[in-house]
């Protein structure tokens, strides 16, 4: 570079002296040639390797980078093998692997809420009412302060509306710098996944078909979050807790202030609930938007949503156990169900129970629908104080409207389109046809083959 002292006059006289190195910038050197004593010859060393070397560590040095510049040493094959580069724009950490490759492991500076918020503060909800000017919720990893009094909306799952002002990051009150081990894409600049110390493991996702990255919204420092393994768990009001969930959604907008959200795997979200406990459920689909005293030991491949009801307990099936009970919460279990159909719109002050079917029990008002095994439909019956008990079928149940029982049937046809004006009883019937529509009065230990 400089083989004489002119040439570093020259540089003084064109002004081409900086004052900050850039990582890539080239300084001479003399290096020792070994055949011939004393003598040295030109060369050169990248500044972000001497940093590393003069910073005290060798390879094993910190340099502060920016993701641009630590992204044309790699691409220049220039890295330092095991030189760690604080990526300052990101507040990651990483290794290179080699002289072109950047380790997966790295470390992450997040600043999230502290602790205590999550005892001290409630989550925005939309059902809240009336909030006084200074209240403050979290939302989004957090926390927000009331301007005008008014409840105001969300704007997205990270977001509120005018109504609120976010609380600065600045105040140490409210918020800590932690750090987290990551799963990071350098070249994608992307966390894949990321983890704290209580055992919580977040796979990282867009949410909501937005830009906001779940990894970024998690209410990490809730004590009451633990060994979950999902794609984010935020925005929830954590009473009690969150632990021991394995799934493929996030876990989010729920309100259990009796018990935990816990031992779910799915593949879908649980999401908006506000219920006793949500546990030990395997499924492909949903849990939403359920208001409900248990949903726990269900194994589907669809969604449980829009419940109000007691127990939904110990299903399996691969349709939609949804919007039942839409008016009562007290004695309303379903429960121990196993079918590829659908349990639908129910309203039940009692319990559908024990059914193993191929198709549906759905729109339902009454007290019981149990032990029925059949390969058709229960749906659309309107008893009030009644039973449909005991059946087995490959045909349907259907449209019955009654105050008595339909019990112990067994039939490949339908029983279908009864109309009660009395208490009346359908029982011990084997039949392979219809008993059907506008039939008044009881119908007993009959067999009919059509």
């Amino acid at each position: 570079m400089l083989n004489n002292i002119t040439n570093f006059f020259s540089l003084i006289a064109g002004r081409r002296i900086k004052k900050t190195l850039e990582p890539t910038d080239i300084i001479a050197v003399g290096t020792k040639q070994s055949k011939a004593l004393g003598d040295y010859k030109p060369t050169a060393i990248q500044f972000s390797d001497l940093q590393a070397q003069l910073s005290g560590g060798g390879g094993n040095a910190t340099v502060e980078i920016l993701y641009a510049d630590l992204l044309v040493l790699q691409q220049a094959g220039t890295l330092s093998p095991g030189a760690t580069y604080h990526i300052t724009d990101e507040d990651i950490w990483v290794s290179a692997f080699n002289e072109s490759e950047i380790n997966l492991n790295a470390i992450r500076k997040q600043r999230v809420l502290e602790s205590t918020v999550y005892d001290n503060y409630d989550v925005f909800n939309a059902y809240e009412t009336s909030p006084s000017i200074g209240d403050r919720v979290y939302w989004g990893c957090k926390l927000w302060e009331n301007v005008n009094g008014n409840l105001g909306i969300a704007l997205n799952d990270s977001e509120l509306n005018s109504e609120w002002t976010l609380v600065p990051l600045s105040d140490n009150t409210v918020y800590v710098d932690k750090y987290y081990r990551v799963d990071y894409d350098f070249l994608e600049d992307f966390i894949i996944k990321q983890y704290d110390a209580r055992g919580n493991i977040i796979t990282n996702i867009f949410v909501n078909y937005t830009d906001i990255q779940s990894v970024n919204i998690t209410d990490w420092e809730c004590e009451k979050i633990k060994n979950n393994d999902c794609h984010g768990i935020f925005n929830n009001l954590y009473y009690y807790g969150v632990i021991y969930n394995t799934n493929k959604g996030i876990i989010a907008g729920n309100w259990c202030d009796d018990d935990t959200i816990e031992f779910n795997s799915n593949n879908g979200d649980i999401y908006n609930n506000y219920c006793y406990t949500i546990n030990n459920n395997t499924n492909l689909g949903e849990i939403s938007n359920n208001y409900c005293d248990y949903i726990e030991y269900n194994s589907n491949l669809y969604s449980i949503t829009d419940n109000i009801c007691g127990d939904i307990e110990y299903n399996s099936n691969s349709g939609y156990i949804t919007a039942n009970g839409t008016t009562l919460i007290s004695n309303c279990d379903i429960k121990q169900n196993n079918n590829l159909g659908d349990i639908i719109n129910n309203k039940v002050t009692s319990t559908i129970t024990n059914n193993s079917n191929l198709s549906s029990i759905s729109t339902n008002e009454c007290q019981t629908i149990k032990n029925n095994s059949n390969n058709g439909a229960i749906a659309n019956n309107k008893p009030t104080v009644t039973q449909i008990n005991n059946n087995s079928n490959n045909g349907a149940i259907d449209r019955c409207a009654n105050t008595g029982s339909i019990t112990y049937n067994r039939n490949n046809g339908r029983i279908y389109g009864l109309t009660f004006t009395t208490v009346t009883d359908i029982t011990n019937n084997i039949n392979n046809g219809e008993i059907s529509i506008n039939v008044v009065g009881p119908i007993t230990d009959t067999v009919v083959n059509k």
